[in-house]
């Protein structure tokens, strides 16, 4: 079968005679009808390769071409009689050529490439394509064969001017059918219902009614002869994996279970009649698509209906039908309507009651963060803003007829009728989370970092969670102009949580109501300026926990990047601190009265303080007068990063002394004498300098043996914590152990000094710095953290009294307040309430880490560990060594523990320049990875070789690990690639037990990197990383987290597994099972 079989064919020629008959040899049928012919025929040979770039598309063949006209002369029905010459054969050709856009040679494909604005236009259109083309912040767009498919395929109907173009038009056509009446029917089926209106009729052609007659019959050819079932089994979707494959299978498959539209049936044509499909589906999934397919075309034969009746002509009492009849049987299920299924008014309930927000006040948040958003946004990408422009946001609160407004203003980027309708009303879509934002950031050259609060596009319900009845919310906004399009102001009026809502649109002339507010200018209903306004009533008293709303704003507000001014009849007028005024608040500290030349609030022993000292401790020596200091440490003087900053305050205790010869009974020794911290019950405005004696680890020791010889099943630490005992020595039957045990007692017991008046403190930096969460008297009681992004608290963790341990080690200090403000690409990952942190990134994880360990002693350790993605134990160590190439001045702040004391990495460098070797000691705790000590690993095994000493293995929880550290060896390869930074160590030769642990498969939590299995998966890494990544993490686990047999016994069950994987091409031999000789 060709095209010439067709019944529109045969109806063509007979028109052609009847013309011939009619004209004379002027209209010559022949000649017509070879000219329409040649068109057809260059239709159909582009058509046959087709297949060349899209091969699983569903046929686009003369088998397609045929169908569409035979469906043309089933949708005319009797009117085929009244069509025209011109009109038949502009049918005939328009079916033959409506798909040669998408017929492309190798030539065109890298013609059409090179050309970059159709592909510009293209991915302007689609975000999705666009920020798959401009990954990774490309300036050009990188393509992928996927969006150069979707490319082809979404402007073929385009490219048909451009191929009709090329082809020389029959003379026979001139002045009859012209090529731009062609060219635009073909285009017409590729675009919108709307542009069918610019195409009227011109002399004897309706175009109109010829490009309705080429859409429907292009998408009524819905059945199995364009999906042949060799050539669908030829494909072998099963192996595809790309989004545009599996959607061509559905495609097929569609195509395969259908039998196509029947006209048959229809007896009565003069109104819109029922038209027959017939399906046999064999899964649900494919006969709901079927469904949505069918969904579509009852639009399109409405739609076309409309057009047809709309304009005066020969064709507009046409009758199309009316809708589609559907028989589709189900072949081995049930069908139904079996899916999930959601009550909207149920989930508004929901997520409006305190199963989504605890607490009904939380609107604030949520509105606040939008506007800081808006503004910030606004920022980014409108690049017409005056260079001294600055954002602003305004609340005011009011009281009226027993209800209380919360209304804010800002002057953001506002927002269009696209985005209220798209987003703002649309529960869980959020604007910032879009690719259309993201393709707004790209396209105007953003930060790409830039990362706003809002995520998850629900904030809007927290506006009724007070009553969802009664609540109202009214929204002013004119989004900003851009690209020379100027947005109209708009108005929207929202009363309860359910129903349809009231907008009007200025533009328009619509008329609004006047927007709540104090003053008359506020009263106007429509914005002026970019930006957007929010008034919320509501009845705060119904909270029972507020007395009003700045209450409110002060514990979600931290000194956010836009200024934020509050004004209320009732609560007066505030003007929040922004990040910068906060900053250099916390800079002038350094030259605040009563501070030394660090800013720090120095506190040292009196002369009568020193007095009693040397009385209390004879023979003790002092070098520098102790004492205590209070500092306010900027967190930007350690590390420059535009996305974290902020402030610790804390207390430091000061002082040197010699050594102290001391006796315990028989035991003559020198103790290290050291200055500490300590708070005193019930005064707690007052911090005590403490001085307290540290005996040597050899001493300890032999203290603990005499107390476990004298108090059996009685554990040395106990002895020490319990003043029980201080009885009980002296029951202690051999007296030099009763002398010894009671002066190391005595000893032991610290001489506490009152000397830091904390209200003087707190009245200084009130005057300095006029902001602090809460009175800081208690911080020294408790631990305060506060953690912010772009202004929001989205983390406080106020901690109980100090545990004496934190205060017994004199190089800790007391730590009470830590404001850290992290901004755009450290956003942390919250819960959906927002009231808790589920995750930091790894980078922001470990930028808090090394600024803990410097400042805070890394007494924020635990909360961060909390925060981090317990995934990023897995992480090679490059990605930690790209962040040290990404802020080299995390390298210049990383501190290591020698056997000398603390040094730095440039001391470090030194000592190994000079004496080419240098021991380092690392506190680990066994219960979870250290963050710092990664980077520290990552740091030292780039720049030098490490060894593990080989000591032996500790219990504890708490235990100290040795690494020798020399210049780097020539062939020492890096594991960056594989392992996590500590993963692995090449075990000391020199260490005393190497020569029972260099076999073993680890020593603590290091493994050894010359072991059997180490080698074996740093050689098979990637395979086993892309085909077996479960597996993979999982044996990175056990050995990193077990011990023993039970180590043993993991393993060789993962070895086991992937013995059974018989695609991994990677052989398990017998060798690589563990046994108890590889383990301690």
């Amino acid at each position: 079968m060709g095209f010439r079989d067709e019944k529109l064919w045969t109806i063509l020629k007979t028109k052609a005679e009847e013309e011939e008959e009619r004209c004379g040899e002027r209209e010559n049928k022949d000649n017509y009808l070879k000219a329409v012919a040649d068109i057809c025929q260059y239709g159909v040979d582009r058509a046959k390769t087709i297949r060349d770039t899209f091969p699983f598309y569903t046929l686009h063949d003369e088998v397609h071409i045929c169908n569409v006209m035979r469906l043309m002369a089933e949708l005319l029905g009797d009117g085929l009689s009244f069509l025209t010459r011109d009109e038949a054969a502009l049918l005939v050709m328009a079916a033959c050529c409506h798909d040669i856009g998408m017929s492309y040679t190798e030539g065109e494909k890298k013609e059409l490439l090179n050309n970059k604005d159709p592909v510009r236009r293209y991915l302007d259109k689609n975000p999705s394509e666009y920020m798959k083309a401009y990954a990774a912040g490309r300036e050009e767009p990188d393509l992928s064969d996927e969006i150069k498919m979707n490319f082809f395929r979404n402007i073929h109907h385009e490219r048909i001017r451009e191929l009709l173009q090329k082809k020389e038009w029959p003379r026979a056509l001139r002045g009859r059918i012209d090529k731009e009446d062609l060219i635009r029917v073909c285009r017409s089926h590729g675009e919108e219902v709307s542009e069918l209106t610019a195409l009227d009729p011109v002399h004897s052609l309706d175009r109109r009614f010829c490009a309705i007659l080429l859409r429907l019959a292009d998408i009524l050819d819905f059945n199995d002869s364009r999906a042949p079932q060799a050539i669908y089994e030829y494909n072998e979707f099963d192996e595809r994996t790309s989004y545009s494959e599996q959607y061509s299978e559905e495609e097929w498959e569609k195509h395969l279970s259908s039998s196509g539209f029947r006209f048959e049936s229809v007896a009565d044509r003069s109104y819109p009649y029922p038209l027959d499909y017939t399906a046999e589906c064999r899964s649900i999934q494919i006969e709901q698509k079927v469904k949505c397919y069918l969904d579509w075309v009852d639009r399109e034969l409405d739609d076309c209906s409309k057009v047809i009746r709309r304009f005066a002509g020969r064709w507009n009492d046409f009758v199309l039908p009316a809708k589609v009849e559907r028989h589709i049987q189900s072949d081995g299920y049930l069908s139904g309507q079996y899916r999930i299924t959601l009550d909207q008014d149920q989930v508004m309930e929901l997520f409006v009651g305190e199963n989504l927000y605890s607490d009904p006040a939380v609107f604030v948040r949520e509105l606040i963060q939008n506007a800081i958003d808006a503004v910030r946004t606004r920022k980014q990408l409108d690049r017409s803003l005056p260079s001294d422009w600055t954002g602003q946001i305004n609340i005011r609160t009011w009281s009226e007829r027993g209800y209380h407004w919360f209304r804010i203003e800002d002057n953001g980027i506002g927002m269009t009728e696209e985005i209220i309708r798209n987003y703002f009303l649309k529960v869980g879509r959020s604007y910032y989370n879009s690719d259309e934002f993201r393709q707004e950031k790209h396209r105007c050259k953003a930060d790409p970092d830039y990362t706003p609060v809002s995520r998850f596009g629900i904030g809007i319900l927290s506006c009724f969670m007070g009553d969802k009845k009664t609540n109202q919310v009214e929204v002013s906004t004119k989004h900003f102009s851009e690209n020379g399009i100027y947005y109209p102001a708009l108005r929207l009026s929202m009363h309860g949580i359910n129903g349809y809502y009231y907008m009007t649109d200025q533009e328009k002339g619509h008329r609004a109501e006047p927007m709540p507010g104090v003053t008359e200018e506020e009263k106007t209903p429509y914005h002026t300026e970019p930006g957007t306004i929010i008034a919320v009533r509501t009845n705060l008293y119904q909270t029972g926990k507020y007395r009003g709303f700045r209450e409110i704003i002060d514990q979600y507000v931290l000194c956010p990047e836009v200024p934020i001014h509050f004004e209320s009849v009732e609560e007066g007028s505030y003007d929040y601190l922004t990040e910068k005024e906060f900053m250099d608040r916390i800079h002038r500290l350094k030259k605040a009265e009563g501070t030394d030349e660090n800013g720090g609030f120095e506190f040292l022993l009196s002369d009568e303080d020193m007095k009693t000292l040397s009385e209390r401790v004879p023979g003790l020596t002092c070098r520098k007068r102790p004492g205590v200091i209070i500092r306010c440490v900027a967190l930007d003087d350690y590390m420059q990063s535009p996305y974290l900053t902020g402030a610790t305050l804390y207390a430091e205790a000061i002082g040197e002394f010699e050594p102290l010869k001391v006796t315990l009974g028989a035991i003559h020794t020198k103790v290290k004498v050291v200055p500490g911290i300590m708070n005193v019950p019930g005064t707690p405005a007052t911090l005590c300098c403490k001085i307290s004696l540290c005996f040597s680890e050899e001493i300890e020791e032999q203290i603990k043996a005499i107390v476990e010889s004298n108090f059996p099943g009685i554990t040395f630490e106990r002895w020490k914590g319990d003043h029980e005992y201080d009885l009980r020595i002296m029951k202690v039957t051999d007296l030099s152990d009763r002398l010894t045990l009671a002066r190391y007692r005595q000893l032991k017991e610290p001489l506490c000094f009152r000397n830091v008046d904390l209200q003087y403190v707190q009245q200084r930096l009130e005057d300095s710095v006029a902001i602090l969460p809460g009175n800081i008297i208690e911080g020294f009681n408790r631990e305060v953290f506060i953690l912010s992004h772009n202004g929001i608290i989205c983390y406080k963790n106020i901690r109980g009294i100090y545990k004496s341990s934190y205060l017994d080690d004199p190089e800790i200090g007391s730590r009470f307040l830590s404001i850290i403000m992290l901004k755009d690409k450290y956003r942390p990952m919250i819960n959906l309430s927002r009231n808790n942190i589920e995750q930091l990134n790894l980078e922001t994880a470990c930028a808090l880490r090394i600024f803990d360990k410097i400042v805070s002693y890394g007494v924020l350790e635990d909360d961060i560990y909390q925060m981090i993605n317990k995934n990023c134990s897995y992480l090679p160590m490059k990605n930690y060594l790209q962040m040290l190439a990404d802020y080299p001045e995390w390298e210049r702040v990383l501190i290591f523990n020698s056997e000398a004391g603390k040094i730095t990495a440039e001391e470090l460098e030194r000592v190994i320049d000079e004496k080419g070797i240098c021991v380092l000691n690392f506190l680990c705790i066994r219960s979870q990875r250290n963050l710092y000590s990664e980077l520290c690993f990552a740091y030292l095994k780039n720049n030098y070789t490490l060894y593990l000493n080989c000591e032996k293995a500790e219990h504890s929880v708490f235990y100290l690990e040795r690494f020798t550290v020399v210049k780097k060896q020539v062939g020492d390869e890096s594991d960056a690639a594989v392992f996590p930074p500590s993963f692995c160590f090449e075990f000391s030769e020199d260490g005393p037990n190497y020569d029972m642990v260099k076999n073993c498969i680890k020593i603590k939590t290091h493994c050894n990197k010359e072991h059997r299995l180490v080698k074996f998966l740093e050689k098979n890494s990637k395979i086993l990383e892309d085909k077996v990544p479960g597996l993979w993490h999982k044996m990175l686990s056990f050995l990193m987290n077990e011990y023993g047999t039970t180590l043993v016994r993991d393993v060789n069950l993962i070895l086991n597994d992937l013995r059974k994987i018989t695609d991994l091409e990677i052989p398990i031999p017998d060798s690589l099972f563990l046994s108890e000789a590889d383990v301690i």
